[in-house]
């Protein structure tokens, strides 16, 4: 995360991430975001080469208007990707070749931070579409079941709460807490000027008794909220 090629002021180079010059390379269970680079700001692949992905997130890197797909040159899915930005520099698709690939969605990544591990790394929001829809069969490397995650900390885990144990997408594995989901969860913007914006709020597990969430602003005379606060129960935990 946070890599870059060329000038940062003006995009240049190729391989923000990953510049991949063998026959054949593969990442699986990664997260790749927040790289910048002229062609292939995630991952950049020679001719000659084959790039195999699985159980990976690549998401939010950045090139540049003419080559804006994240990944550039010949892709292997071995399924179960969420890729933010994806298309084909053969034939100009979106299509990965595998069904099990999410394409187009934001994962809703934490920034990059020590999140419990030697090594910094992007957490998954609450609500992102990445938790518990990797491989069902097991987060895995080759045909061998890893469990842990980049931190060290146990996987596979439920942390969707539907009773189900399954794989998350990309390097970090979300475990499931009580609590509530705000959508959107950035991008919104008011105005001094009497502009609005509306979020919407949820519940992410059933309450055992009705739950009051308070709401208020920080700085009354940059903006106000409303309502004040917003009432849960076990009939309308899950609506927005």
């Amino acid at each position: 995360s946070g890599n870059g090629t060329g000038n940062m002021d003006r995009l240049g180079g190729s391989g923000g991430a990953v510049y991949a010059t063998a026959s054949t390379a593969a990442l699986h269970n990664a997260t790749v975001a927040n790289n910048i680079a002229n062609t292939g700001p995630a991952i950049y692949t020679e001719v000659v080469s084959t790039f195999q992905l699985a159980n990976s997130i690549i998401a939010d890197n950045l090139g540049s208007r003419s080559f804006p797909s994240e990944i550039y040159g010949g892709l292997s899915s071995s399924g179960h990707n969420l890729i933010k930005l994806y298309q084909s520099t053969y034939n100009g698709s979106s299509d990965t070749g595998n069904a099990t690939d999410i394409i187009g969605q934001d994962p809703l990544l934490g920034p990059l931070s020590d999140n419990g591990s030697v090594t910094p790394t992007h957490a998954l929001l609450p609500g992102s579409p990445a938790i518990d829809t990797g491989d069902p069969t097991g987060c895995k490397v080759g045909a061998s079941l890893i469990s842990q995650d980049q931190r060290s900390q146990p996987r596979t885990l439920d942390g969707d709460n539907n009773g189900a144990v399954r794989c998350d997408v990309g390097a970090y594995e979300y475990a499931f807490a009580p609590g509530f989901i705000i959508s959107p969860v950035r991008c919104l913007v008011t105005t001094e000027l009497g502009g609005s914006a509306a979020l919407q709020v949820r519940l992410n597990s059933a309450p055992t008794s009705p739950v009051t969430l308070p709401l208020s602003s920080s700085d009354a005379t940059e903006g106000t909220v409303s309502p004040t606060q917003l009432l849960f129960d076990a009939g309308n935990w899950s609506s927005w």
